[in-house]
């Protein structure tokens, strides 16, 4: 669990990749090691705007998520999964209701934003639903983060080229027989 700020604004201004401003509330600052540090270091404590390397929409949907909890009350990383699931009903509602492309962009900002209650939730949602799913990692892939089929001719070329230069290096110094 990290601390909270005690003297946090009300609300505080972050800008997004897609040059978006928007107001959020100091809670979030608390959610977030990332911000929290960056606020922290911060030698003004009137902070005009703060940068986050996401989208607007990916952050306003890791906003919306974090609605649905009480953020008042200190997120406790040690709980039983059943207990868990059935305390945040609603969130896990939400999580599941999304596309998964709005899962996977939200699932990053979280990630980089190193929000321990979001990320949490997330796991937990993956882990109970990987039963569901059929053993394969790419189909668990597929069903948490969507399908990559957006990869061009050109990427493929650069994925066969990573593996055969990971080979050769793993190669590399052997006897030969």
């Amino acid at each position: 669990m990290i601390s909270t700020i005690v003297n946090l604004p009300e609300t505080l201004k972050i800008r997004t990749l897609d040059n978006q401003v928007m107001d959020v509330t100091g809670k979030l600052i608390n959610e977030s090691k990332i911000l929290k540090n960056a606020f922290e270091m911060h030698e003004d404590p009137e902070v005009g705007e703060m940068l986050v390397p996401a989208e607007s929409t990916a952050l306003m949907l890791a906003l919306e998520f974090l609605e649905y909890f009480d953020l008042d009350e200190p997120h406790n990383p040690d709980f039983d999964r059943q207990t868990f699931l059935e305390a945040n009903r609603p969130a896990m509602k939400f999580l599941a209701g999304l596309p998964e492309g709005d899962k996977a962009r939200m699932t990053h900002v979280i990630d980089y934003l190193e929000c321990d209650r979001l990320i949490d939730c997330v796991m937990v949602y993956i882990l109970t639903n990987v039963d569901k799913i059929s053993s394969s990692t790419h189909e668990v892939r597929r069903q948490f983060f969507g399908d990559c089929k957006s990869y061009t001719e050109k990427d493929d070329e650069k994925i066969v080229e990573m593996h055969e230069e990971v080979q050769v290096n793993r190669n590399f110094g052997r006897r030969r027989s």
